[in-house]
């Protein structure tokens, strides 16, 4: 009475690389292309963790008839997780064997310009817990996530606008 069972298995790729590009059009007039790469790390330490680090970009010009300048909206940034396929979290949280917990550590940067306005930077730091509680239910957890904006300059026409709403 014995069962005779072949497993087959392949091996993932350990990096991947993805490239998304993109168009978006606004309500305000403005038009233009972002793009993002992206490269992830599989199996960083060997047991499974993944890094991610991703760069994007986006830069948009004021189509129409009321165009005011000549400058144009741009952002850009770099996003950076690194995974753990477990749980780093106390008792309370359910933990099973047949789906993967996740431990997420996520560091973020972003340069943002708006010409007629500012111009700010931004950075994120956060710890996620993801977990499955059954077949059909994910979970996310924040645990802390810290945001820091530095408005690094204004306009006349933003500081008139601040003004105005105090």
């Amino acid at each position: 009475n014995r069962l005779n069972v072949e497993i087959s298995c392949t091996q993932d790729a350990p990096m991947e690389l993805g490239v998304e590009v993109n168009v978006t059009s606004k309500s305000n007039s403005y038009l233009g292309p972002g793009v993002s790469l992206g490269l992830t790390n599989k199996n960083l330490f060997g047991g499974g963790e993944q890094l991610n680090v991703s760069l994007f970009g986006a830069y948009e010009w004021q189509t129409g008839r009321n165009r005011n300048s000549i400058f144009n909206s741009y952002e850009f940034g770099i996003n950076t997780t690194l995974s753990f396929p477990r749980l780093l979290a106390p008792r309370f949280i359910p933990r099973r064997r047949r789906e993967l917990n996740w431990t997420r550590l996520s560091l973020d940067a972003e340069l943002l310009n708006r010409p007629h306005y500012f111009k700010l930077a931004e950075f994120d730091v956060a710890m996620n817990y993801d977990w499955q509680s059954s077949r059909y239910s994910t979970n996310t957890l924040t645990i802390a996530k810290i945001t820091y904006t530095k408005l690094i300059n204004t306009t006349s026409v933003f500081d008139s606008i601040m003004s105005e709403n105090l």
